[in-house]
């Protein structure tokens, strides 16, 4: 339960675990978890699973994905989706076979509705007080006054993490995405809601569980993220549908309603001439509604191409510069909607495996007349159900389901989907029981080495893609630092424990440029770095424009100008390379 806790505390405090390094401590963890789960079961000679068909789409589209990465291009960047994926499932799986109990679960939802506190109080004092910095005022400042040289630069790359000017006067919390903390929030409090106004518990704690609510709430609206208020209404909905739907003996459900619009009008109704700009924003011509619109018809074009299988994981950054349409200059990562995202990399099939698993969570709304004697198991489905419809809303304008965070909280809230929706008094009729293990010594033992020596396996390859990932981490830093001959040796090392990141070869390939151009050496063996490079990403525009504008300081005209064509392939509209491309043309147009 601890791990379980600290996996679900500090991964939204770590800018939502969305850098590779925060990423690889977190799957550490859940190997941990995963081994603990099994020796804990041997222990106990209680070898068990429980009884769902949803490990169904769990299994296929691991194994679907599987597939993909190892047909991939960009191994890489599809390697990491696939960590990612075999964290929510593991995280999953544990959650249903072992924190099914109530207390486990409202043991859970405490936690989460405290980070939901700390988030949204994050996301207030951001707004009111304009700042772009996420841990604090002037913390950076204080860091490089306190601690000398490249630890300051270290310090203040891990601790200190800046909004982009866009996000400036949004809530956002530990995120840099206002969005992304307006999709965390969503998932947290109509769990505060029920609970405080259906649950059984004591009233103190409900006046403090409904407080919560109000504080997650104004963040919420303070994110300004127009998805997310729709996603948060929905939730709102579907809350009262289900709610209504359920037993109540008390007879005073129609309560129920007016109290949520009420209390959602006055909140609104406090910041309403901000939200009021907010929403009269949404216009089809321009703003970030208009950007969302290209972005999709954009990627509908590329779906055309794969339409079933799709073009593998992770590859959306990367295929997409070649059909962004002229008028935006940034790279956009994902697609700003996660279904579309979902068909871009892995296809129509991909997507029927994701809607097969959310189904099966959605028939559980049947369960829900049934626990009239168990009320509070009533209400945490309720709860869990709404969040899910808020999440598959919000995912049509955001990419909140690509936040690690963000992720791993929508399985759990799955999971207690799945554990709400049944009855443990009688758990043998819940529980597929390996008996034959169970009774076998040999047996027992078997199973623990294969818990043990997998995640042994697991957790060496884990730990050396974290040593290689912090590395890097520190390369990148030590680099813009002007500390070439260090920032080289962490790339080596890096590059040693994780031979197929494209990035440490183009870093390298950076740094002997810079060498050779000080030293008015030749920079082939540069240029070879940036091969490299191309050849665990070839859709890597930027590496090309680089190595062309090598072999253009080398004389080497002709290759110069069919690299900075092949960038141009990739990225038609990129005004730079357009003009060194006419530049290098009209030279070999001089050339006798």
């Amino acid at each position: 339960m601890i791990i379980l806790l600290l996996i679900l505390v500090l991964s939204p405090l770590s800018f939502g675990g969305v850098s590779t390094l925060h990423l690889y401590i977190f799957h550490l963890g859940i190997i941990v978890l995963t081994v603990l789960w099994g020796i804990k079961m041997v222990a106990a000679r209680n070898v068990k699973l429980l009884k769902t068909p949803i490990y169904i789409p769990i299994l296929l589209f691991t194994a679907y994905l599987i597939f993909h990465v190892y047909q991939s291009d960009i191994l890489y960047y599809a390697r990491i989706e696939l960590i990612k994926t075999i964290d929510y499932g593991l995280l999953f799986i544990i959650f249903i076979n072992n924190f099914y109990r109530k207390k486990y679960v409202y043991t859970v939802l405490l936690a989460l509705m405290l980070v939901g506190v700390v988030l949204a109080s994050l996301g207030l004092i951001h707004y009111f007080k304009k700042t772009k910095i996420v841990y604090g005022v002037g913390l950076r400042q204080e860091l490089v006054q306190t601690v000398d040289g490249e630890q300051a630069q270290t310090f203040a790359g891990v601790l200190v993490r800046e909004k982009p000017v866009q996000y400036e006067n949004r809530a956002s919390g530990t995120f840099v995405c206002p969005n992304h903390l307006a999709g965390y929030l969503e998932l947290i409090f109509p769990f505060a809601l029920g609970i405080c106004l259906l649950s059984h518990l004591v009233m103190g704690a409900r006046l403090f569980i409904g407080y919560a609510f109000i504080v997650m709430l104004s963040g919420w609206i303070l994110t300004f993220s127009r998805g997310g208020w729709l996603g948060g209404v929905a939730a709102f909905i579907c809350f009262i549908i289900l709610a209504l739907l359920r037993d109540d003996h008390r007879g005073n459900s129609w309560i129920l309603p007016i109290i949520v619009v009420a209390l959602s009008l006055t909140l609104i109704a406090i910041f309403v001439k901000p939200v009021q700009d907010r929403v009269l924003s949404i216009t089809p011509t321009e703003g970030s509604a208009a950007c969302r619109l290209n972005i999709w018809k954009d990627t509908v074009s590329l779906i055309k191409k794969a339409p079933l299988w799709g073009h593998g994981p992770s590859s959306f950054r990367w295929l997409y510069p070649s059909v962004r349409y002229r008028e935006l200059v940034r790279k956009v990562t994902y697609t700003h909607n996660d279904y579309l995202n979902t068909i871009h990399d892995l296809g129509a099939f991909g997507l029927i495996l994701v809607l097969l698993f959310c189904g099966m969570l959605f028939i559980q709304v049947r369960k829900i007349p049934l626990f009239f004697d168990r009320r509070d198991q009533q209400v945490i489905l309720i709860c869990s159900l709404s969040t899910l419809v808020a999440v598959m809303v919000h995912a049509v304008f955001d990419f909140n389901n690509q936040i690690y965070s963000n992720a791993l909280l929508l399985m759990v809230v799955a999971g207690i989907i799945i554990v709400s929706s049944r009855n443990f008094e009688s758990e043998q009729d819940q529980f597929i029981r390996f008996i034959e293990i169970n009774r076998n010594l040999f047996l027992r033992a078997l199973v623990a080495v294969i818990f043990i020596t997998a995640g042994g396996i697991g957790f060496v390859h884990g730990s050396k893609l974290f040593l290689a990932e912090l590395n890097f981490h520190k390369g990148e830093l030590l680099k813009d630092a002007v500390l070439w001959d260090k920032a080289e040796k962490n790339f080596l090392t890096s590059a040693h424990l994780d031979p197929i990141n494209p990035e440490v070869y183009a870093n390298l390939g950076d740094i002997l440029n810079a060498k050779s151009l000080f030293r008015k050496e030749n920079a082939g063996d540069a240029i070879k770095l940036y091969d490299i490079a191309l050849r665990y990403n070839p859709y890597e525009s930027d590496f090309l424009f680089k190595k062309a504008l090598l072999l253009k300081r080398n004389k080497q005209f002709e290759s110069a100008y069919k690299a900075v064509k092949d960038a141009i392939a990739l990225e038609p509209h990129h005004a730079v390379f357009i003009s060194e491309y006419r530049k290098l043309e009209k030279l070999l147009n001089q050339k006798p």
